[in-house]
């Protein structure tokens, strides 16, 4: 049962934050171990049917390498790196893929709160050629969807985020052309640690309401047969209701 993500969780990321290091880590690994990786567990066991409404072939085992990344960094080519990191990954990317070069849904864990988002993906997986095709093709559907989901009005851009919060925010495009343009796409909202919903179970219905409205935008980036995946995707929005 998942219930929130603790005030503990975001102690322990703000430890990291600021001791990096192996020494730290030994110090603080059965918080890690007996708090911070069961929680993240249990969220993600949580979400995982609805993910599987949105998508059956997204990935939604609570694994590392699956939808958990690693604290720890790979130091073996990058000497300057600390030996960890100073956030956690939970992503949902297609089975099979890596969460480096495919698109997914994701929360990101700092010590200042929770980022909830989509991206587009790695370097060579968002081709802005493809993408301009498709929303020039298809852009009375994506202007649909950005006005019937209300996009711009509740979401913002968050490639510019930092490890505290998104700083000053990025208003998105309203209108299909612009979104055209773009080069890399990461979109979603922030919730700072202090927020009564982040620790408690309501905030599993607030990530599934917001990946429920974002998922248009792996339908337009990846999909076959986008008209059809669209309608399918309206018709289960249309369905479901989250029962508490």
């Amino acid at each position: 049962m998942f219930n929130g993500f603790p005030p503990q969780i975001f102690d322990f990321l703000n430890g990291l934050h600021q001791n990096p290091d192996s020494e730290w880590f030994a110090r603080h690994r059965e918080t890690y171990e007996k708090m911070v990786k069961p929680i993240v567990k249990e969220f993600i066991s949580a979400i995982s049917p609805f993910i599987h409404i949105l998508n059956p072939h997204l990935e939604t085992s609570p694994k590392f390498n699956k939808t958990i990344g690693r604290l720890h960094n790979d130091t073996r080519f990058h000497k300057n790196k600390p030996p960890y990191k100073k956030y956690l990954f939970i992503t949902f990317p297609r089975e099979g893929s890596r969460w480096s070069d495919a698109p997914f849904l994701y929360l990101a864990l700092h010590r200042s709160g929770v980022y909830v988002g989509y991206w587009s993906g790695g370097a060579g997986r968002f081709v802005p050629e493809d993408w301009r095709r498709r929303l020039s093709k298809y852009r009375r559907l994506f202007q649909d969807f950005l006005d019937r989901n209300r996009i711009p009005q509740t979401c913002y851009f968050l490639e510019d985020a930092g490890e505290d919060g998104p700083g000053n925010l990025t208003a998105l495009p309203v209108n299909a052309e612009e979104w055209a343009k773009l080069t890399d796409l990461s979109v979603g909202v922030f919730y700072l640690r202090d927020d009564p919903a982040v620790s408690r179970k309501e905030f599993l219905k607030r990530v599934v309401n917001h990946f429920f409205e974002w998922y248009p935008l792996y339908i337009f980036q990846t999909s076959g047969a986008i008209e059809a995946d669209l309608w399918e995707y309206y018709e289960k929005k249309k369905n479901f209701r989250f029962l508490d």
